[in-house]
């Protein structure tokens, strides 16, 4: 049986609510994890197909190959990958900005935001704890992201969207995640079956929102505006994006 991994954050709901509720069939060994690690399962061929950081496909893209146009996006805010911070952007250099271990391409956008865009030297640590005292500004994402938001403008923390500064920076969207497996791997039938599950979730939307909100106590509006902001098929626009992200992603290892 085929062995397919995500992160278990609640955007892949989209993807993957239909298969693990039968609503479409598709027979298969999902698991789910933080992205770092469904990175490093993909590589280690421990799963066959993988909702993998659009880093670590970058860094791997010998090895791996995308599935067609499927993956996690966003043409502009994306609202689950925010900078909480306390101070203005470019007084941050020199201070000490928190990044989560479970993440890789978030992080990696916030290091090149910093270098060529906010032009400042921060210092990067990796931390677990929400709202550290000893932190100028820390990065969250993902469903913590989400409902740490409200929270985070209450203790009067800015809060900045990664991808919306990358838009307004390069005028292009940005790809956060997307399908990709091994090259020797036949991804054809889920390439088809994930279509077909995008297509049942957006159609019946208020199933997923109900999911959702379960797992993190969003209002249904909230997450209706969630869903509808992340794009989930991705464009020539997007992939134009994430070879500009690789670019920069050069220029910073060669720097």
């Amino acid at each position: 049986m085929i062995k397919v991994g995500a992160p278990f954050y609640i955007n892949t709901l989209p993807f993957f609510y239909p298969f693990l509720q039968k609503k479409i069939i598709f027979e298969a060994d999902y698991s789910f994890d933080v992205p770092t690690k469904i990175n490093v399962r993909l590589l280690k061929k421990e799963i066959d197909i993988g909702l993998i950081s659009s880093a670590a496909f970058l860094e791997n893209k010998s090895e791996l190959v995308a599935l067609s146009s499927f993956g996690i996006g966003a043409v502009d805010a994306v609202l689950s990958v925010q900078l909480f911070t306390k101070k203005a952007v470019h007084d941050l250099h020199g201070k000490i900005i928190g990044v989560p271990k479970a993440s890789n391409t978030s992080v990696v956008l916030l290091q090149l935001l910093c270098k060529f865009f906010w032009k400042i030297e921060p210092q990067f640590v990796e931390f677990d704890t929400l709202y550290p005292e000893e932190l100028d500004a820390f990065l969250l994402i993902g469903n913590g992201c989400l409902t740490e938001a409200q929270i985070g403008k209450s203790k009067d923390y800015m809060l900045v969207d990664l991808a919306s500064e990358w838009k307004s920076y390069t005028d292009k969207p940005f790809i956060f995640a997307l399908f990709a497996c091994h090259r020797t791997t036949d991804a054809a039938e889920f390439e088809e079956k994930l279509k077909l599950a995008l297509d049942y979730s957006f159609s019946h939307l208020d199933e997923i929102v109900s999911v959702a909100k379960e797992q993190t106590g969003l209002s249904d509006e909230s997450l209706k505006t969630y869903f509808q902001t992340i794009s989930y098929q991705l464009t020539r626009e997007h992939f134009e994006g994430l070879q500009l992200f690789g670019s920069y992603i050069q220029k910073m290892a060669y720097d």
